[in-house]
């Protein structure tokens, strides 16, 4: 244990040390990314809108999907659907670049002097500003609907997004290392990720499942951070207090184990690449 914690602190040493070099990798990247196009930073403040407007036409007026039992007449389930959605699409642009991450940045690991710890954290800088748009829409929307009485609740979003970040860094942290040495995990974690949406207490009306799939679905272990989120968000109270706790054993878990396994491999890197 001690171990894992030592190289949790030098990781984070190193990152606060280096936060200028990394906050320009991470801008860089996305600004080449937008290279030639005539939108540039648009596409990326459209995406995520386009994206949960298409999960909002498809399972409210499609799916006609309502909430009988709503704890609230000012929530509906718009408000459901999106306290789930933006962790988890946050998530899905982490670990869906996670893999390749040191991969493509090979080049960089074999000749020049830097700090390898700085490459899968630079890649959560696109995320977070899908991350930043999709919840400035959630809130204006529930503020909007809830006639400017938001539930107290509310006030636990920076604590969810700490974890969130906290959960993202250690499973890209994890997941870019393993990338490096097994070059199949992407298409294994595409597949994961496609299911995932299905496997999450995300689309489903709350109590609206057989038995067997509820409890499939209790045994994974990211549901406690989509539960957390919709307490906050919709249900108004912690109705799922286990969640709270398993959610942020899971993030620094997640965190201190994924520091370790790369802090442990980075200086094998130039040798599989």
């Amino acid at each position: 244990m001690i171990a894992y914690l030592n190289s949790s602190f030098e990781l984070l040493g190193s990152l606060w040390h280096h936060r200028r070099l990394a906050w320009s990798l991470a801008k860089r990247d996305v600004h080449d990314q937008h290279v030639g196009q005539s939108f540039g930073l648009g596409c990326t403040i459209m995406q995520p809108l386009l994206t949960m407007g298409t999960y909002l036409f498809v399972f409210t007026f499609v799916f006609f999907t309502r909430l009988e039992d709503a704890p609230s007449s000012n929530f509906d389930f718009t408000v459901f659907l999106f306290s789930g959605l933006t962790p988890w699409l946050t998530l899905t642009l982490v670990l869906g670049k996670a893999p390749m991450a040191v991969v493509q940045n090979a080049t960089i690991v074999k000749q020049v002097a830097l700090p390898l710890e700085i490459i899968p954290i630079k890649g959560l800088y696109g995320p977070g500003i899908f991350f930043s748009i999709a919840l400035g829409f959630m809130l204006v929307y529930s503020l909007f609907s809830s006639g400017f009485a938001l539930p107290i609740t509310y006030a636990l979003l920076p604590i969810l997004t700490v974890l969130l970040a906290i959960l993202a860094a250690g499973l890209s942290l994890m997941i870019s290392c393993l990338g490096v040495f097994f070059r199949d995990l992407k298409e294994i974690i595409n597949v994961l990720l496609g299911l995932g949406l299905f496997l999450l207490p995300i689309l489903y009306r709350p109590g609206g499942l057989p038995r067997a799939v509820e409890v499939v679905i209790s045994f994974n272990p990211l549901s406690s951070v989509i539960w957390c989120w919709q307490d906050a968000l919709y249900f108004g109270a912690i109705a799922h207090p286990g969640a709270w706790v398993a959610n942020a054993v899971l993030s620094i878990g997640a965190f201190v184990v994924g520091a370790r396994l790369y802090m442990i491999t980075k200086d094998h890197f130039g040798d599989a690449l």
